[in-house]
């Protein structure tokens, strides 16, 4: 458990490297208990997006990282895949930061024009962050049926029945 005068420059942040894959699904395991994502999603995810993946350290010991990646299919589109900080290291900043050196990695590739990303209705700090980051609710995504939840565009079942999701965008 970190120290409760634990400061963001105590943080080390750091682009993905080779075998980091490990570190990520250890921070997945902790913050998404029942609903990780598979270790193999990770290990592709490093070889080809090791860019646009950084990781938060205490200590030596991860706590945090921010999944981004470039759309194969919209190549100006990024696409921040998910945001993960274990509990005892939560509402420190450590999100925050890590999104802002994924803005900052798109922003520095050739084409990319915005960033977007799917967030849970019911999420509100995230909802805030996202925000303040300067991403705003997109109106809707093809393909996909919309469904209103707290006054705002919705993308129905987007991970399934029932998981409902806003996507948000940032221009770049």
């Amino acid at each position: 458990m970190p120290n409760k005068d634990l400061k963001l420059q105590d943080i080390k942040f750091k682009m993905c490297k080779r075998n980091d894959f490990l570190k990520i699904r250890e921070i997945n395991e902790d913050a998404f208990k029942g609903n990780e994502t598979s270790p193999i999603t990770f290990k592709v995810s490093e070889r080809l997006h090791r860019t646009t993946i950084f990781i938060a350290e205490h200590d030596g010991k991860p706590v945090g990282y921010v999944y981004g990646m470039r759309s194969q299919v919209v190549p100006e589109e990024g696409w921040i895949r998910q945001v993960a900080v274990i509990k005892d290291y939560q509402r420190k900043g450590i999100a925050r930061e890590l999104q802002k050196r994924c803005i900052d990695a798109f922003r520095k590739m050739d084409g990319v024009k915005y960033i977007e990303l799917s967030v849970k209705p019911e999420n509100t700090p995230a909802i805030n962050l996202y925000k303040s980051l300067g991403f705003n609710f997109s109106k809707t995504e093809p393909g996909y049926e919309t469904i209103e939840i707290y006054g705002k565009i919705a993308i129905k079942d987007y991970y399934g029945h029932g998981e409902h999701r806003f996507i948000m965008q940032k221009e770049l």
